[in-house]
């Protein structure tokens, strides 16, 4: 939330890629070393252990996001 928040007092707009799983340039494609660790080749599957961290993840994530939608006067235009 803070990110996004100075994102909008700097009067920009934001992108938010919230993963897990963000890309290839990153190690890890973004994944933790917790996550990659834990689960190893596991990771991006239908494992139970990996998608309860997956869901966790979003339920503290995502509520801060749509708070912040162009739609809501907030600086987020898109969430890929």
């Amino acid at each position: 939330g803070r990110f996004l928040d100075a994102v909008e007092r700097a009067g920009l707009w934001a992108i938010v890629r919230p993963g897990p799983y963000i890309c290839a340039e990153w190690e890890n494609g973004g994944l933790p070393v917790w996550v990659t660790g834990r689960f190893g080749r596991r990771v991006r599957t239908r494992d139970a252990g990996y998608r309860a961290v997956v869901e966790r993840w979003f339920r503290e994530l995502l509520p801060q996001v749509v708070r912040r939608q162009v739609d809501r006067g907030g600086p987020v235009l898109l969430v890929q």
